[in-house]
């Protein structure tokens, strides 16, 4: 296991970087060659960076999803917080989106907006972290008591592994590794939790699994997994 708090180069295993992905592994990042706005792609390539994302963060506030993160930071009390055990996930997919649609170079006001937002969300997902690593504000507002002894339903690995892939997104697209920092730290509280000589569970998703050993070829993820 990789001590926590470490820098990942110093962990002997850095995460590989935009620059250094074989070009088959870059393609769905890159922008092909012509006019986009000319391929029915290109079109709604663009709607996703001018409309869908930037709504998306609307939704997020209006829906109380993001407040949940300032929950924990902000002490707040259990009645306040918002959805279910899976509403954290919400966050990550629309963070992981827009790691990819950044990772395409677009270079234009829309693009910079979202880059506006989603330093917003980065920043309350990094200050609502625990100094153990843990990260899941339904238990940590709701029932702090109670993590991971539920794991089947509750949906804690569920919402880590969202985290990771939204953390290989912006690692990938755009070289940005603060949310690879904030998973690498989850990673590390998963991996001293369960695994051999540890507890034993199953999770209700294998979902955690690929993305973050894909990127880092860390394989912590075989412990509860496989």
């Amino acid at each position: 296991m990789f001590g926590k708090g470490e820098p990942l180069a110093r962990r002997g295993r850095r995460p590989r970087g935009p620059d250094e992905l074989s070009s088959d592994r870059r393609a769905d990042v890159a922008p092909t060659s012509g006019d986009h706005n000319r391929r029915v792609l290109g079109r709604r390539q663009t709607t996703n960076r001018v409309v869908s994302l930037p709504s998306g963060f609307v939704s997020l506030e209006r829906a109380g999803t993001l407040e949940n993160f300032r929950l924990v930071t902000g002490h707040g009390d259990a009645e306040e917080h918002r959805g279910e055990y899976f509403v954290d996930s919400d966050v990550y997919k629309w963070l992981e989106a827009v790691g990819w649609e950044l990772g395409r170079g677009i270079d234009d006001d829309h693009a910079a907006r979202l880059r506006v937002l989603a330093d917003q969300a980065i920043a309350l997902v990094e200050r609502a972290q625990d100094g153990d690593g843990y990260l899941d504000t339904w238990f940590q507002v709701r029932a702090p008591d109670l993590r991971f002894t539920d794991l089947p339903a509750a949906h804690e690995l569920y919402c880590a592994g969202h985290l990771f892939q939204a953390a290989v997104a912006w690692w990938r697209g755009v070289g940005d590794d603060r949310l690879l920092a904030v998973a690498g730290r989850l990673a590390d509280h998963i991996g001293g939790v369960f695994g051999p000589e540890r507890a034993r569970a199953c999770p209700g998703t294998p979902r955690w699994k690929w993305p973050w050993s894909s990127c880092t070829g860390r394989r912590e993820s075989r412990l509860i997994s496989t």
